[in-house]
C-alpha cells in the first residue's frame, strides 16, 4: 500500500464527502481511514478536529476509533515512544483492509520520525533510537545498517548518514538587481 501526496489529498476529499454527505450515519470506518489519512499527510490539526466533530456514541463504545486515538493523540503531541507503544499493542481490527492501513500508517510514521533523526542528529545511542521507535535494537541495528549509518566499534552508538538537500533556492539575479537597484535610488532621494 503506497500512498503519495496527491492520492493522499483525494482520498482525504473522498472521505470528507462522505462524512458531510452522511453526517450522523458516517460509519467509524470513514472516520478511522480519515484520521489516518491526516496523520500521513502531515495535518495534525485536522486530526484533532476530526476527533471533536466525531459523534460522541463513536467515541465512547470500545471500538477500533477509540483505541486509535490515544495513538493519533500522542503522535501530534509528539510523543513518539508512547505512541509506537500503544500501537504495538493494538493489533486487533475490525477488518483486513483496517488492519492493512494502520500497519501502513505505523511504518510510515517509524520512517518519518527515523529520517528526522537523520536529519537532526551527527550521534544517537542505539538504545535511545529502540526506545523512541518501539523496536528492539538488533533491528534498529538492521535499518540503520540498510541507510548507510555508520555504528561505533563497541555497538552502543549510531552515527547517521547525512543526506544531502534536495532543497535548491532558485535565485533570480535580475530581479535582486531591479531590487537592489530600486532600494539605492530610494535610499539617494
Amino acid at each position: 500500500m503506497n500512498f503519495d501526496q496527491i492520492s493522499l489529498a483525494e482520498k482525504i476529499d473522498q472521505l470528507e464527502q462522505i462524512e458531510l454527505n452522511e453526517q450522523e450515519e458516517t460509519n467509524e470506518e470513514v472516520y478511522i481511514k480519515l484520521m489516518i489519512f491526516y496523520i500521513l499527510s502531515d495535518e495534525a490539526m485536522k486530526a484533532k478536529f476530526l476527533w471533536k466533530r466525531i459523534p460522541l456514541r463513536l467515541k465512547q463504545s470500545n471500538t477500533d476509533l477509540s483505541k486509535l486515538w490515544p495513538i493519533v493523540q500522542n503522535f501530534v503531541l509528539r510523543k513518539y515512544a508512547v505512541a509506537f507503544q500503544l500501537a504495538n499493542q493494538l493489533t486487533n481490527f475490525s477488518n483486513d483492509e483496517l488492519r492493512n492501513l494502520f500497519g501502513h500508517f505505523t511504518e510510515r510514521m517509524r520512517e518519518k520520525i527515523f529520517s528526522l533523526v537523520q536529519e537532526a542528529y551527527s550521534s544517537i545511542r542505539i538504545k535511545d533510537l529502540a526506545n523512541l521507535l518501539q523496536l528492539d535494537e538488533e533491528k534498529i541495528i538492521k535499518i540503520s545498517m540498510q541507510n548507510e549509518w555508520e555504528i561505533d566499534e563497541s555497538r552502543t552508538f549510531l552515527q547517521p548518514k547525512k543526506v544531502p538537500s534536495t532543497e535548491f533556492l532558485q535565485i533570480n539575479n535580475r530581479l535582486q538587481l531591479e531590487n537592489l537597484t530600486k532600494i539605492v535610488s530610494f535610499i539617494e532621494t
